[in-house]
């Protein structure tokens, strides 16, 4: 009887709502914040900027260079100089007289093939989108090294209001409501939790986890599968329906720079055997690659 009876209590336990709190893998961040990639692949030559540095906008972050670019210049410049010898000597040769429009046809065309290469040459700085402050510089960018379109640079933080953000899954964002109270847990423990109320939930679940931080691939909670996507860039699909979500701390002070950690809300009870259930379903789908 007394075996029955405990059995049955576990039962009542597993099945019975009651628990309320909802965890939000997240970032705590300024509201404001600039992640910055490079606009053409090259090889680093210079990085510019230290952690915590004020920038202006426009500022240079990190120098490229690219090999193909000045190869290409130096071969336009060529043709151009070339171009312009045969024009100057129009009045005392019959032949470069007779293709006089040509080669005026082929000058303007020069031109326009430098000034593009020109430009391609500038867009090899990376420059901030706005003023405010390096919260995080990508460790691996560093000279030498080849990146691409798809490689994280930098992070820009500006404005003053502070904010988490993260992705709830899609069971949890059916059990809280806008308005709901919580906390940020960061990951390292010798940081205080902060006081957070839930802002915005998106409406249709995410297709790639942007806040790279909190993906499985760098180290973070929420499992991924990578993949490419457009141009060559590297896709972090999450294995699960998963929601951005915003939550505001803007009576906190701003830190250096961005924090990992959990947010903590309460939401409508849940019972062990859902819990137990939606993570055994997360985990079928991940091993079985759908």
């Amino acid at each position: 009887r007394i075996t029955i009876s405990m059995a049955a209590v576990m039962l009542l336990w597993f099945v019975t709502p009651w628990s309320t709190r909802i965890a939000i893998p997240s970032i705590l961040e300024g509201q404001n914040i600039s992640r910055v990639y490079p606009q053409r692949p090259g090889v680093v030559e210079r990085v510019w900027v230290r952690v915590g540095e004020r920038v202006l906008a426009g500022q240079p972050l990190v120098e490229l260079s690219s090999t193909e670019i000045v190869l290409k210049l130096k071969a336009a410049r060529r043709k151009k100089a070339l171009t312009l010898t045969r024009l100057a000597r129009r009045s005392v040769d019959v032949e470069d007289r007779n293709d006089s429009l040509t080669l005026g046809q082929q000058l303007k065309s020069l031109n326009a093939e430098i000034a593009g290469l020109e430009r391609e040459a500038a867009e090899l700085i990376i420059r901030t989108p706005a003023a405010g402050i390096v919260a995080e510089l990508n460790t691996e960018v560093h000279p030498g090294r080849t990146i691409g379109h798809s490689e994280f640079v930098a992070m820009i933080r500006s404005g003053k209001d502070l904010v988490a953000r993260g992705y709830i899954a899609q069971a949890d964002a059916q059990r809280v409501e806008l308005g709901a109270n919580g906390y940020f847990v960061p990951e390292e423990l010798d940081r205080s939790r902060i006081a957070v109320k839930l802002e915005v939930i998106s409406t249709a679940a995410a297709a790639s986890i942007d806040i790279t931080e909190l993906a499985s691939t760098y180290g973070g909670p929420i499992a991924v599968r990578p993949r490419s996507g457009a141009r060559g860039s590297r896709v972090l699909s999450p294995i699960d329906a998963r929601y951005l979500a915003t939550m505001d701390a803007s009576n906190e002070r701003l830190p250096v720079t961005a924090q990992r950690g959990v947010v903590y809300l309460l939401g409508q009870a849940q019972s062990p055997a859902q819990r137990f259930f939606r993570q055994v379903g997360s985990v079928l789908v991940r091993e079985s690659g759908l």
